[in-house]
Order: C-alpha cells, then structure tokens, then sequence
C-alpha cells in the first residue's frame, strides 16, 4: 500500500492525505460525542478519568498483541 501512495503524483497525495484525515478526524468526533453523551454524563471528571485509563488499557493491549503477532 505504502508503495501504491509513493507512486501517487504528488497533488494526488495531498488530496489522499487530506480525505484521510477528514475521515479520521469525522470518526475521533462522532466518539467524542458519544461518550460525552452516553459514558458517565453527569460527573464530567469521572467520565475523563475513566475515558483516559480505558484507552490507555486499549492501547498497551493492542501493543503487546502486535508485538505477538509481528
């Protein structure tokens, strides 16, 4: 894939890049929203302290598991 992206002009890697991030930047908001909505919505503190250990958790899990796969 990377290979496919080098071979890109480059106006159509920025346009690439640019849809990407758009996509990615969409999917981080709509989360966002949905645990400021539905994840603990009455003590704020609580919600980020539980939302920043969750990902943290997520995080180390998926690196260990890479780390195995790989």
């Amino acid at each position: 894939m990377l290979k496919k992206f080098k071979n890109l002009k480059h106006n159509h890697q920025l346009i690439f890049s640019l849809i990407i991030i758009s996509g990615v930047t969409g999917v981080w908001r709509g989360i966002w929203g949905l645990l400021d909505v539905f994840f603990i919505p009455g003590d704020l503190t609580l919600s980020y302290s539980l939302s920043l250990i969750l990902g943290i958790v997520i995080i180390t899990i998926t690196h260990y598991t890479i780390d195995r796969i790989v």
